[in-house]
C-alpha cells in the first residue's frame, strides 16, 4: 500500500498496480501519472483545484476493477468528457465523489449536472456509487438499459435531486 505518491511518478512507466486508497493526505494526483499507460489498477484518482487534470485519464485506458474519482467539484464538463471514462472497459465498480460542502458559492447545480452527464462510465459497469452530487437531477445515462450488468447503485447525500432515475430496466440490480 502506497502512503505517499512520489513526485516523479511518471518514471514508473512499467507500473501495473497503484494502491493509493489510504493516502488521504494527497490533494491531487502528481504530474506524470499520464505516463503510466500500463497501469491497470488505480484505486483513487484525486482531482485538485485545477480540475483540468482529470483529462490525463484518457491515457490510462487499461484501468480495471474498483475506481474512485474524487474532487469532481473542481471539474467542468469539457474536462470530464476528455477523460473518456466510457472507454475504460475494465472498470466494474465506479465511485464518483464530490465535496460534501453544499453551501459553497462555487457550487453550481447545472454545472454539476453537465459534469455527471459527461462522466458516462463503461457499459460493463456492475456497481456505481455517486456521493455528494449537487445537481438537481441525475443524468439520463444512469437509467440507460445498456448497463445490463448493473448489480448495485448507491446514491449518497445527493441532497439537491428531487427524484431517482428510472431503474426498472436493470434486471440484475440487487442493491439500491
Amino acid at each position: 500500500m502506497l502512503q505517499k505518491l512520489p513526485l516523479n511518478v511518471g518514471n514508473l512507466v512499467n507500473l501495473y498496480y497503484l494502491d493509493n486508497r489510504d493516502a488521504y493526505s494527497i490533494k491531487r494526483m502528481p504530474f506524470g501519472i499520464d505516463k503510466l499507460i500500463n497501469l491497470q489498477r488505480l484505486s483513487y484518482f484525486i482531482i485538485g483545484g485545477d480540475g483540468h487534470h482529470i483529462r490525463v485519464l484518457k491515457y490510462l485506458s487499461n484501468l480495471k476493477g474498483d475506481f474512485r474519482l474524487s474532487g469532481l467539484e473542481n471539474v467542468n464538463c469539457q474536462d470530464a468528457r476528455e477523460a473518456k471514462l466510457n472507454e475504460k472497459q475494465g472498470i466494474d465498480r465506479l465511485v464518483l465523489h464530490w465535496s460534501k460542502n453544499f453551501y459553497k458559492d462555487s457550487r453550481n447545480k447545472e454545472d454539476e449536472g453537465w459534469v455527471l452527464g459527461s462522466l458516462c462510465p463503461p457499459k460493463k459497469l456492475e456497481q456505481l456509487v455517486i456521493e455528494n452530487y449537487g445537481g438537481a437531477k441525475f443524468s439520463t445515462w444512469i437509467a440507460d438499459s445498456s448497463f445490463k450488468n448493473m448489480l448495485s447503485l448507491e446514491l449518497r447525500n445527493c441532497k439537491n435531486c428531487k427524484s431517482l432515475p428510472s431503474i426498472a430496466k436493470f434486471s440484475l440490480l440487487k442493491d439500491l
